[in-house]
């Protein structure tokens, strides 16, 4: 028996993952930080593409939108249906990385590693520049704003690739809008990749992160909890009114399936129920 594929217009989960993607926007403008969570399958690595799209180019239209019943029918600048600072900012760049067991803070922020480059002497030492100090220093410059994507966040030794920054990583304690410390920013140490000093770093105001993970997987520890708080959390759950929207069957669950299948259907609602 033959299961026909759903009909190529029939796309429930792209309007959902859009309208999830502008609250996740919302978060990271609020909150700066989001931990997405959810077992396999409920979409987690769609939605953060998702997020990236609008966060990097689309949620801004090339061209100011004439609308009649504003005060001012043609503003003087683009929309945008991005929030807050995320919005005003002209310049956004997405930075992506995914944690694993071999991630050291090195590769996160600064450190000190061989230097095996050509044209390097035998026994050279460089100072590393990792993704999250390139997505901060793009971010504390005038008008721009950076997302950094951390794809399987509980898969590495994730409290040693942050080390002190997890003081520094909350909304309340970074830098003002201005770019100047306010009475609550935190530092914490940084080698400087510049000259190799130990010097106080702090996090920029438009430096957003949105992590994702499994957390039905037992193959890892869990998170520190002390880590864990600095993060808004936003769960995904399996949603069977999406497949059964998307193969078009009914919306109420069967509730005594035949013990032998005899149509698509029967099959689906198996499917779906399981």
């Amino acid at each position: 028996m033959a299961v026909s594929p759903p009909s190529s217009t029939c796309k429930p989960w792209s309007g959902i993952r859009v309208a999830k993607a502008q609250e996740i926007l919302g978060l990271l403008e609020a909150r700066r930080n989001v931990l997405l969570a959810g077992p396999p399958g409920t979409g987690k690595s769609l939605l953060l593409s998702e997020v990236a799209r609008l966060f990097e180019s689309r949620g801004h239209s090339s061209t100011p939108t004439y609308d009649p019943h504003a005060d001012v029918p043609i503003p003087a600048k683009p929309t945008t249906s991005l929030p807050g600072d995320i919005g005003t900012a002209t310049h956004r760049k997405v930075f992506r990385c995914v944690l694993h067991q071999s991630s050291k803070h090195r590769d996160f922020l600064t450190g000190m590693m061989p230097d095996v480059r050509a044209g390097q002497p035998p026994g050279s030492f460089r100072i590393t520049q990792g993704i999250l100090y390139r997505a901060s220093e793009f971010a504390r410059q005038d008008d721009h704003a950076a997302l950094i994507i951390i794809d399987e966040i509980n898969r590495g030794p994730t409290v040693q690739v942050f080390g002190g920054a997890i003081v520094a990583m909350e909304a309340d304690k970074r830098l003002g809008a201005d770019g100047k410390p306010t009475p609550r920013t935190q530092f914490f140490d940084l080698i400087d990749p510049a000259d190799g000093e130990l010097i106080e770093y702090a996090f920029p105001s438009r430096l957003y992160i949105l992590a994702a993970m499994n957390q039905a997987d037992v193959s890892v520890e869990p998170l520190d909890v002390a880590f864990l708080r600095r993060w808004t959390p936003y769960n995904l759950e399996p949603d069977t009114s999406i497949l059964r929207n998307y193969f078009g069957i009914s919306a109420t669950p069967v509730t005594a399936l035949p013990a032998t299948p005899t149509t698509a259907e029967d099959v689906c609602e198996a499917a779906i129920q399981a």
